[in-house]
């Protein structure tokens, strides 16, 4: 139970060699670092490997509880962040991150059906936006009398009444 420098081989109590220990913990920070580089470059399942590793070869490993909740929480996976953060808080009750972090997914549990439901109605809404813009353009477009009506008012604005009056009876007859 006693805090040991870094660099020694034995135990301050007992005398006992702890070199083999130390190489478990150093590949335990070299996998949680790892998994540090993989969750900063979006690749969660890689880090997620990566810290589930570290936490197999150290269950104390604090930092590593935390991280692993923060991926799961990127992911989505809300009831194994919440593990984690736990986890983490029934090693060290002092990590204000879990707190921070457990605190944030209430809220996000609470407000996220809400904002599901409003990226539904948003995006019903541009479909149907967009639908009635391409209805509206095909029409006019296609709509022979829309032709014939603007004709009309150019040949008008030339003064050639006759030209416009017939794309007039033109559109009288379609």
């Amino acid at each position: 139970n006693a805090d040991n420098l870094e660099n020694r081989d034995s135990c301050y109590n007992c005398g006992k060699d702890i070199a083999m220990l130390r190489v478990i913990v150093n590949k335990a920070r070299h996998h949680y670092n790892l998994a540090l580089e993989h969750a900063e470059r979006q690749r969660y399942q890689q880090a997620i490997t990566e810290l589930i590793s570290a936490l197999e070869l150290d269950r104390t490993f604090v930092n590593s509880h935390v991280v692993l909740g923060t991926v799961y929480a990127k992911m989505d996976e809300h009831e194994k962040a919440r593990e984690c953060w736990e986890k983490a808080l029934a090693l060290d009750p002092s990590i204000q991150k879990a707190h921070k972090y457990l605190e944030k997914l209430d809220l996000v549990i609470e407000v996220r059906p809400w904002v599901d439901r409003l990226k539904l109605v948003t995006a019903v809404v541009s479909i149907i936006g967009i639908i009635m813009l391409f209805m509206i353009f095909f029409l006019l477009k296609s709509d022979p009398t829309v032709k014939n009506y603007t004709d009309a008012i150019e040949l008008h604005q030339q003064g050639d009444i006759q030209g416009a009056l017939q794309k007039i009876r033109q559109v009288r007859k379609t």
